[in-house]
């Protein structure tokens, strides 16, 4: 687990001495922490209350009888933006992957290209401070503003959007 190597890392800090316990507690970005704790827990909350099979059901009713690989795929780019946008990335693709296989394979359609464009734009939903710890602190460093980072997360997604959809669909389509 990725908590794992940042605990190692820590410990591997405070033994060598390059900080103290109280410098290596008083270095942690608390508001962070907290940030990622809370949205890991609304990951699996969503999974295990059914919420998760819900939001399934909900794609379902969204595509209807919609068999375009291309207009699926950015369905699915766009809903996995948009949370990821709210939420944190992992939490996103941990609740969004199972919901896509289940949600596609039960209407006879193949899920690897909207696996892969669910994946895509987790990673590329750098709109917000919520998506990931990197981009808070890239923000409070830089001095940049909520505005700053929009402008340019929305330049970056539209070009992942665009060239995402366009190859994932063509190499795996739905159909």
């Amino acid at each position: 687990p990725s908590w794992a190597v940042t605990l190692a890392g820590a410990v591997v800090i405070v033994i060598s001495g390059v900080l103290t316990e109280k410098e290596s507690i008083t270095a942690m970005n608390m508001p962070m922490v907290l940030l990622y704790a809370g949205v890991t827990v609304l990951g699996s909350a969503l999974s295990t209350t059914g919420a998760a099979e819900y939001l399934g059901e909900f794609i379902k009713l969204i595509l209807g009888n919609v068999t375009n690989s291309y207009v699926i795929g950015a369905v699915i780019f766009l809903a996995s933006f948009i949370m990821t946008s709210l939420l944190y990335n992992k939490a996103v693709t941990t609740v969004l992957i199972p919901i896509i296989v289940l949600s596609l394979s039960s209407m006879g359609m193949d899920p690897r290209g909207c696996v892969i464009l669910c994946s895509l734009a987790s990673m590329s939903s750098l709109i917000t401070p919520l998506p990931n710890p990197v981009i808070p602190m890239a923000m409070q460093t830089g001095g940049y503003s909520q505005k700053t980072i929009f402008k340019v997360g929305m330049i970056s997604a539209a070009f992942r959007f665009v060239f995402g959809v366009g190859i994932a669909m063509t190499l795996f389509p739905v159909m």
